[in-house]
């Protein structure tokens, strides 16, 4: 072989290993920011579910207990409490810190950590 053939065989070989790195970089990379959305996506989703739930149960409540006063917080606040709840137990595992800050976060707002009441446990007065 002469020195130009190995000089272009050396230069075709660099280009696709270079190409091949390149690649695998960037499938890397949009597998990573699929993953992000998919899990914002979850926990958005499991977000809104809660507060459909918190809801649901609060008008169980209202119709079982007339006299009582209750608040009614919108959705988008029960959405964006339940998304800053759940955001660090999704994205960042369950820590005690995080655990603590979820219950304390629910106790404060009078809520049980079951946000479905027990009719039958906990009949109307």
């Amino acid at each position: 072989m002469s020195i130009q053939t190995t000089t272009v065989l050396w230069l075709v070989l660099t280009s696709a290993v270079v190409s091949a790195a390149v690649s695998g970089i960037m499938t890397l990379a949009g597998q990573h920011l699929e993953r992000r959305s998919r899990k914002k996506e979850l926990l958005v989703a499991k977000a809104v579910e809660l507060a459909v739930e918190k809801n649901r149960s609060t008008t169980a409540l209202i119709q079982h207990r007339p006299n009582q006063d209750f608040a009614i917080d919108g959705q988008r606040v029960l959405v964006t409490r339940y998304y800053e709840f759940l955001k660090p137990l999704l994205l960042g595992g369950p820590t005690l810190r995080s655990r603590r800050r979820v219950v304390s976060g629910l106790e404060v707002r009078g809520e049980t950590h079951n946000p479905t009441p027990d009719l039958a446990t906990d009949p109307p007065p």
